[in-house]
């Protein structure tokens, strides 16, 4: 089991490269799906991308495989 300061590690792909800003729902229901979408392309080259980390119930950390390396890196991560 990988470990983080003790708490258990588990990976998780949809938290790398999560955009950070995105239309709302409501905004979604008014406007067409080819408008939605090019907004949301404008926002993530204007915003950009975010890699997540999550804590459950401050007992398990839930990251993507990019912060996984990242934390290798750094040699925080223990195997």
């Amino acid at each position: 089991m990988n470990s983080l300061y003790g708490m258990p590690v588990i990976v998780n792909p949809m938290l790398d490269d999560v955009p950070k800003m995105r239309l709302s729902e409501s905004v979604r229901q008014i406007v067409t799906p080819e408008f939605a979408a090019s907004v949301d392309r404008w926002m993530l080259d204007f915003f950009g991308a975010e890699n997540r980390v999550l804590v459950l119930q401050g007992q398990t950390f839930v990251v993507g495989p990019k912060t996984l390396a990242a934390l290798r890196l750094q040699g925080k991560f223990l195997p």
